[in-house]
């Protein structure tokens, strides 16, 4: 884990040189200092001591992270109402995957390609694959979530073996939770 947020951050720094950044002077030193804010969903954890070592290896780049909401369309509205309305005050997104090609498509997000390399050995998806747009590379992958279908065996006695199974099954039970297919 250690290793990929040192590959986020080392993205960082090179998105960096690609937006917008702010510049700030630092009282003690009056030496300036790049400011690289990133935008992040609020239930990820904070990086506290890996930006830390950062900014202590980088004295001339300060890395902060700035909350988003929680729920994956709050945060997709938000981003798209910063983006679309050239908002300049965060440098980095957190983006969820789906989103790159749509985001690519409204050039809210600039092309990594000669940038960065990507040792796709390093994933269990293929990122560059999920990352890319018309053969050009948009974001680096910082972490992976995956969801999980569970059944329990004291409601369901005969398990599909089938997602139509599945979706049959969903549209046809009652089980008291309220299921929108549509």
């Amino acid at each position: 884990m250690k290793k990929l947020l040192i590959l986020f951050l080392l993205a960082s720094v090179m998105l960096s040189m690609c937006s917008g950044c702010t510049v700030e002077k630092t009282v003690e030193s009056a030496q300036a200092v790049t400011v690289l804010k990133v935008i992040k969903p609020n239930y990820i954890s904070d990086f506290t001591q890996n930006i830390a070592e950062f900014n202590e290896a980088n004295p001339d780049i300060q890395v902060k992270f700035i909350d988003a909401p929680t729920s994956t369309e709050k945060r997709h509205q938000l981003y798209v109402s910063a983006l679309s309305g050239k908002d300049s005050s965060i440098d980095i997104y957190w983006i969820n995957d789906e989103w790159t090609k749509e985001f690519v498509e409204q050039k809210y997000i600039k092309a990594l390609d000669g940038e960065i390399l990507l040792d796709n050995s390093r994933y269990i998806i293929d990122a560059q694959e999920r990352f890319s747009v018309n053969d050009s590379f948009y974001a680096m992958p910082v972490g992976m979530d995956t969801d999980v279908i569970f059944y329990r065996s004291d409601k369901i006695h005969n398990v599909p073996e089938t997602w139509d199974g599945i979706i049959n099954l969903c549209r046809n039970s009652d089980f008291g939770l309220p299921i929108n297919w549509d």
